[in-house]
C-alpha cells in the first residue's frame, strides 16, 4: 500500500506528527474505498457499506480544521466524501490524495 505524502503543503495548520497521525486514520479507510472520481479540481471518494462512520467523520473534521484551502464534505447516507480545490495548491493535494485513495481499488 502507497503512503500518503507527509509533506506539510503551504496554508496546513498540521504538525508533522499531525499529519502522519492523519495519514494513518485515512490508510485505515482504504479497505473502505469502492468507487473514485476525479477532475482536475476534485475528487470524490465512494465507500463501502460498513465503513468506519466515526473515522470517517474524524478525518474530515482534521481535513476541514487544517486545510482551509480545499472545500471537504462527507454525506454519510451517500457514503460519499468530495474533496474540491479552487487554487494550484489544491489541485495538487487534490492529486495526492487521489493517488493514495485510488491504491485501495
Amino acid at each position: 500500500m502507497k503512503d500518503l505524502p507527509l509533506i506539510v503543503a503551504d496554508g496546513c495548520t498540521l504538525s508533522p506528527e499531525g499529519l502522519a497521525d492523519q495519514a494513518g486514520r485515512a490508510a485505515r479507510l482504504l479497505p473502505s474505498v469502492a468507487k473514485l472520481e476525479r477532475s482536475e479540481d476534485e475528487l470524490r471518494v465512494s465507500f463501502a457499506d460498513g465503513v468506519d462512520r466515526a473515522l470517517v467523520d474524524e478525518v474530515v473534521a482534521t481535513e476541514q480544521r487544517c486545510c482551509s484551502f480545499l472545500e471537504i464534505e462527507y454525506g454519510g447516507g451517500a457514503r460519499l466524501l468530495r474533496i474540491a480545490a479552487h487554487d494550484a495548491q489544491g489541485r495538487e493535494i487534490v492529486g495526492q490524495m487521489a493517488a493514495f485513495f485510488g491504491e485501495a481499488r
